[in-house]
């Protein structure tokens, strides 16, 4: 045994010194990294154990199989019924803990949800939607309530929205009251109220900015649900469609420009080509406070005046001129250097003539779409977005849309049920009552070529 021990580490001695010869530079090392760990931490016991009656316990503690740690707390955890003081939730070593700071209602089970807090500490893996339900009473409430929240102008999902129960039914309890029972919506937009006592509720969804968990500010995206719903056995699937009262203002950071005294125009021409659709657009560098119209002027190649009607946007940097274009055709803008003056009285350096043209007609696609879904009564709007924007806005008239000038790309589609007939999607308003317009998503997108003819069926 002592010559086998000794033949092998000569052998690997001599092995070593041929791989510094052959190699010159050859290193050797241990191989580095392995598979990563995906498992999230799997739970091994809980003092008392989840669905415990009679639970009179001011600490729960859960163990795992591994080294845990909890983040967001304040983001993750949802207790129903709410509590006055939410407890303390820490972790030591493989386990973690949550102590009790508020009082216990009598014959009351409880649902405390952890979302995603709880984590392995080396990789960070997630015990996703964990809960741990007890009672102080002698049975755990069984009831359950479910259903659906859908953004209502794109009929899109928004799965940070959280779910509300009140059986306080007063309209002021969404504002002012603390929510009893509070849930996630899951990646398709659906949420499940379990261990429900039996009872009637005001049901709301709300997407909480400030923490309040209150329906605060008609910035904040919420939902309402017309009528009490009751908890049940075997609950019908809910739906409510959230909206935003008023938008959210955001003030627009613009890059920083070089200062500079010039009143500078620029036109805007996506692509070197002036869409056949859209108005003329010419972006100023400075407010323009005031514009002689007679000082701008647009003619074709045949040196033939065009009319044209004009806009400025909110900011006054930008002036849209309305024209009814000649496809592949020629233009000259002609601008005065005094057409335009900011609010120091800054004029255009020179006179300017800017020539364009404008796309031929072949570059745009047609459409001829059939909607065998059409209901004239509830004033059907087709809506075409590029990037998430609305591009173009069809009011149907009948199961048959035919349109031109489509300029090429790919399009998603939705309906708007445009209630008031005014051509766009309206929210909704709590206070009235009134429930937001609602927009159904059409699962087909539609792809338009040059020069192309596409035919089809839209269903919704």
């Amino acid at each position: 045994m002592r010559f086998q021990q000794l033949f092998f580490w000569i052998g690997a001695f001599i092995f070593v010194i041929w791989l510094i010869a052959a190699g010159g530079c050859a290193q050797i090392g241990f191989p580095t990294g392995g598979i990563r760990d995906s498992i999230p931490p799997i739970l091994l016991s809980s003092t008392p154990p989840s669905a415990s009656t009679e639970f009179s316990s001011r600490k729960i503690t859960l163990q795992f199989n591994e080294y845990v740690e909890v983040r967001d707390i304040q983001k993750n955890l949802m207790i129903s019924p709410a509590m006055s003081v939410n407890p303390i939730v820490s972790s030591k070593l493989k386990s973690v803990t949550i102590q009790f700071k508020d009082s216990l209602q009598k014959n009351t089970t409880y649902n405390i949800q952890l979302g995603d807090a709880i984590r392995d500490i080396h990789e960070g893996n997630a015990l996703s939607e964990f809960n741990y339900v007890f009672s102080t009473g002698s049975e755990i409430d069984s009831l359950m309530l479910q259903g659906k929240v859908v953004l209502a102008e794109s009929g899109e999902i928004d799965s940070t929205l959280m779910v509300l129960l009140f059986r306080n039914k007063a309209d002021t309890a969404v504002e002012k009251l603390k929510p009893e029972f509070i849930t996630r919506l899951n990646g398709s937009g659906e949420f499940l109220f379990k261990y429900l006592p039996s009872a009637s509720f005001r049901l709301y969804a709300l997407k909480d900015n400030d923490g309040s968990r209150n329906y605060n500010s008609p910035s904040e995206l919420f939902a309402f649900f017309d009528s009490a719903v009751y908890s049940s056995l075997h609950p019908e699937d809910l739906t409510m469609y959230a909206f935003q009262k008023e938008k959210a203002v955001v003030t627009a950071t613009e890059p920083r420009q070089p200062f500079t005294k010039k009143l500078v125009l620029n036109l805007e021409i996506p692509g070197g080509y002036q869409s056949l659709i859209d108005s003329l657009s010419m972006a100023f560098t400075k407010p323009i406070s005031s514009f002689n119209v007679d000082s701008l002027q647009l003619v074709d190649s045949n040196g033939k005046s065009m009319n044209f009607q004009y806009s400025f946007d909110a900011s006054r940097k930008i002036l849209k001129l309305a024209v009814e274009w000649k496809p592949g055709a020629n233009y000259k803008l002609c601008v005065n250097k005094g057409a335009f003056r900011d609010s120091s009285e800054n004029a255009l350096e020179r006179n300017d003539t800017i020539t364009f043209a404008t796309r031929p007609l072949t570059y745009y696609g047609r459409m001829a779409l059939r909607f065998p879904g059409f209901q004239k009564e509830k004033n059907q709007v087709l809506q075409l977005l590029e990037k998430g924007k609305i591009r173009f806005s069809f009011p149907l008239l009948s199961a048959n849309l035919k349109k031109d000038l489509i300029p090429p790309g790919e399009y998603s589609m939705r309906i708007l049920l445009d209630q008031n007939g005014n051509g766009t999607w309206d929210p909704g308003d709590f206070s009235r009552k009134i429930q937001p317009e609602k927009c159904l998503q059409i699962a087909e997108k539609l792809i338009i070529r040059s020069d192309w003819d596409n035919e089809r069926d839209i269903s919704f």
